[in-house]
């Protein structure tokens, strides 16, 4: 199921799976970024989440105030829960991302109890997610459907 509760964020849920996949689609203003993770934060939570795709696709560059914001308040906020797995979707364009992702996951190892993948499409990332082609199919084409 697609959720929209905030513009800047494209949501996607399977209960089936207790899989969360987000994109960032508010442009290069970060304006709402603190809010819009913070949901992201109470879906994880509330829907006890085991599997997510971060696909990093139309996210700015983060700058110092975010990642020090992700690094303190969300990221032990996010992995003292239930999640295994975090597939991450980066763009060729968004390496300097990337290395922000990875930084925040070198420096937090000792809270993260997850798997950690990178992938270049949101297709593989959901393959090694679902572990299942007709439910990646069916997660894919419920995403293209609500665009």
């Amino acid at each position: 199921m697609i959720l929209a509760q905030i513009d800047c964020l494209r949501v996607q849920y399977d209960e089936s799976l207790c899989l969360l996949r987000y994109q960032w689609c508010g442009g290069s203003p970060l304006h709402s970024f603190a809010q819009a993770m913070n949901y992201l934060a109470e879906l994880v939570q509330s829907r006890q989440i085991k599997r997510v795709l971060v696909d990093m696709n139309g996210l700015p560059d983060l700058s110092m105030k975010e990642q020090i914001w992700v690094g303190v308040n969300w990221f032990p906020r996010v992995a003292a829960q239930s999640v295994q797995q975090v597939a991450v979707v980066v763009p060729a364009a968004a390496t300097y991302n990337q290395m922000v992702v990875e930084s925040l996951l070198g420096l937090g190892h000792h809270i993260a109890r997850f798997d950690v993948q990178f992938f270049a499409d949101p297709s593989s990332a959901l393959d090694w997610l679902t572990n299942s082609p007709i439910h990646m199919l069916a997660l894919m084409a419920e995403w293209q459907s609500a665009s």
